[in-house]
């Protein structure tokens, strides 16, 4: 689980700095610095997956968090109508399918280390 965190991790701060220093090429109107958010929940994530190295759970579980607000934010998609004209509407679905999809191997993760502890 670590390795797909860090994978994970390096996606979406990749799509944050793809987002904020390539603003021209996504179709935004103007560089803003919010299109760094999705760096910014990979660094999370990548804070986890290093502290998991020493405390798996501890770290797992900030990860996971990381990955909870990045779904949350699709709530910013739905109050524009998820109108894909918008490069932030396209940034803002992406990162938080991908952060849907690292819970998912999460939550599934947790479940079978919780059972094999039983």
């Amino acid at each position: 689980m670590k390795k797909l965190t860090y994978l994970i991790a390096f996606i979406l701060i990749a799509i944050g700095l793809v987002g904020y220093f390539g603003w021209e090429m996504i179709g935004a109107a103007e560089q803003s610095w919010t299109n760094l958010i999705a760096s910014a929940l990979g660094l999370i994530m990548l804070i986890g997956a290093i502290i998991a190295n020493k405390k798996h759970a501890v770290g797992m579980h900030i990860a996971v968090l990381g990955a909870l607000f990045g779904v949350l934010a699709i709530g910013r998609a739905a109050s524009t109508g998820f109108d894909f004209s918008k490069a932030s509407t396209k940034l803002i679905t992406v990162t938080s399918v991908i952060c849907l999809i690292y819970m998912i191997f999460a939550i599934r993760s947790f479940i079978a280390a919780r059972r094999a502890r039983s």
